[in-house]
């Protein structure tokens, strides 16, 4: 109901902009992130190994369940760091070494930055085509497997920059590469 009294939305989507505009609403601005260098930076020294092959930080949502699911059975050496995972799957009972609690801030980050590969999952219940970790993952110099999205082919070049996937066979694939 307020939405019609705001000067500006910021807003992460253009989906956003035809619903808050169904409700009276008139004037936008497509937010884009960046990276937050003193955080979200490369490692001090590249090791010769990670501690995560790969990585995935986030919640458990949408068919995520399915692809994490499917990327175990598959010998994926994935970790997981998010919430809801117990409540919403039986993974972390299946796969105990693979789940840890989620991280935020530093601790975040130095994840990203230990991982070789990590998994860029968009919601698609929130219609998204982008994360915070598209610009972060590449930020801390780790490769970024991200769901196939206009906005993600806009901002890299595929196999150059960073690598995509549209369903679980080819994200199998891209991993095994």
């Amino acid at each position: 109901k307020s939405a019609k009294y705001f000067d500006l939305h910021l807003v992460k989507r253009t989906s956003d902009k035809a619903h808050l505009s169904a409700l009276g609403a008139s004037n936008f601005h497509v937010w884009s992130h960046g990276v937050y260098s003193p955080l979200f930076h490369p490692p001090d020294a590249f090791a010769d190994s990670y501690r995560y092959p790969v990585s995935f930080v986030g919640t458990c949502m949408d068919d995520r369940v399915d692809l994490v699911e499917y990327l175990l059975m598959n010998h994926i050496d994935l970790h997981v760091f998010g919430t809801h995972w117990n409540k919403r799957s039986s993974l972390p009972k299946r796969y105990p070494g693979n789940f840890h609690r989620p991280v935020r801030g530093k601790a975040y980050a130095d994840v990203v930055r230990q991982s070789q590969v990590c998994l860029g999952l968009v919601s698609k219940s929130n219609k998204d085509e982008w994360t915070m970790r598209t610009y972060e993952v590449p930020g801390c110099s780790s490769v970024l497997l991200a769901e196939r999205t206009p906005k993600h082919e806009k901002l890299f070049n595929e196999g150059e920059e960073a690598e995509f996937f549209s369903d679980k066979e080819e994200c199998l694939h891209k991993l095994k590469v």
